[in-house]
């Protein structure tokens, strides 16, 4: 083969290779990559199932925290930090560790189940506000 050809059918080989990874890389995100809802989106959905796992993104409602038999926490999340809406409310359960940022009027993002207007978190992610502030 000449030089110039040579050169041509590498380049034209590594383009395919490098569109093929990309392709393949970007499905495999696509499969993987998992939103969270509200929980009034939850509520709202009527074929939810327990086979399905949910991420539910809310705020901890004040004075719905409570310690359960074995551990187990029992609290609510709403769509806002103020409850203006009863219906837009989930009783979520969950037995771990939790995170430090975790308590009332915070914002968290549980991941689980949702099983007889009961959501088994399995796991627990507190989010924060992007500002810093020293102590």
């Amino acid at each position: 083969m000449k030089p110039l050809k040579l050169r041509v059918s590498k380049i034209v080989a590594f383009t395919f290779m490098t569109g093929g990874f990309l392709t393949w890389g970007s499905i495999l995100y696509r499969e993987n990559i998992v939103f969270f809802i509200k929980p009034s989106e939850l509520i709202a959905q009527k074929n939810s199932t327990s086979q399905k796992s949910y991420k539910v993104g809310g705020y901890v409602l004040k004075g719905s925290i409570k310690k359960r038999i074995q551990g187990t926490l029992e609290f609510q999340i709403s769509d806002h930090i103020y409850n203006l809406d009863k219906n837009n409310t989930i009783t979520v359960h969950y037995n771990g560790v939790l995170p430090n940022l975790f308590g009332e009027q915070q914002q968290i993002v549980v991941q689980g189940r949702y099983i007889n207007h009961i959501f088994l978190a399995n796991i627990v992610l507190s989010k924060h506000d992007e500002y810093y502030r020293k102590k």
